[in-house]
């Protein structure tokens, strides 16, 4: 199995995870339409077979598009990635940042 391959079904474990995750914390239950899936058991099953590198099943799954910011953030809470998510965000302003400065320079440079 590739690094590809298991990156992927980390996200689809990370997915069902979190939306699993906000379904409880907005105090429903497990047996409950999830809004993605139709119980939480699905997303529970869902995780076991992304997790066993014996089952393909997950190979067949579309990829995951893209989270929301309310998934995002419930992710980064409950993985404890908070503090390193600040500082990527800080990273990327600070590079935009000097980028724009440069490009500033660079017009004054030109007139």
């Amino acid at each position: 199995m590739t690094q590809e391959q298991i990156k992927r079904r980390l996200l689809f474990i990370i997915d069902d995870a979190s939306r699993l995750l906000l379904h409880l914390e907005s105090g429903k239950d497990m047996s409950e339409f999830t809004g993605f899936a139709d119980d939480g058991y699905t997303h529970l099953s869902n995780i076991q077979i992304a997790a066993d590198l014996e089952d393909t099943e997950s190979d067949a799954w579309k990829d995951i598009q893209s989270m929301d910011g309310e998934t995002m953030e419930l992710v980064t809470r409950a993985f404890g990635m908070e503090e390193q998510m600040l500082r990527q965000l800080a990273l990327q302003s600070d590079e935009d940042n000097l980028a724009a400065l440069a490009n500033e320079m660079n017009e004054i440079k030109n007139k």
